[in-house]
């Protein structure tokens, strides 16, 4: 989880990208056809959080993940409108880091905090100076962090935040 695509095949196929990517690209195209039509198993407290959040913040996403996931998702459970914008590497080509900075450049966002679940998530928020809250429930580990949550309905009480 987290992986660029580009990663991914470099992990399992090492010296063949070409049957890699053939690989990949059709397993995401899959993926994403199936987060269309049956959406997939979300954390409990999520889009209730995400419904709270929006009434006092702009909402942004950056991920690692394919062209047209995001999309998928968000449609699948009508949050939308949720979300000013986002930004993918399948989109770009590009990691994380350079994702954040796409996104806070486009939108002219001058203070921003970064939720993640991995320590590429931390490294990536550093590298753009944002503050990083760590979603500890999540799928990765972190040994650095401003502050974290253990349920994603904790940043409803983000004003609280020592950050």
């Amino acid at each position: 989880m987290g992986l660029t695509k580009n990663e991914i095949i470099r992990r399992l196929f090492k010296d063949n990208f070409e049957l890699g990517n053939a690989f990949i690209t059709e397993c995401q195209n899959m993926e994403n056809k199936y987060i269309g039509e049956n959406g997939g198993k979300i954390y409990e407290n999520t889009i209730k959080t995400i419904r709270k959040l929006y009434k006092e913040y702009d909402l942004f996403i950056v991920s690692n993940c394919q062209s047209g996931y995001i999309e998928m998702f968000l449609k699948y459970y009508k949050l939308e409108k949720y979300f000013k914008d986002y930004e993918s590497s399948g989109n770009t080509g590009k990691d994380k880091n350079a994702n954040i900075k796409i996104v806070l450049d486009r939108n002219n966002i001058k203070n921003a905090i970064y939720i993640g679940d991995t320590a590429s998530d931390q490294q990536a928020s550093q590298n753009n100076n944002l503050k990083f809250i760590w979603a500890k429930y999540g799928f990765g580990n972190c040994d650095s962090y401003d502050y974290y949550i253990d349920d994603i309905y904790e940043l409803t009480h983000i004003k609280e935040f020592d950050l």
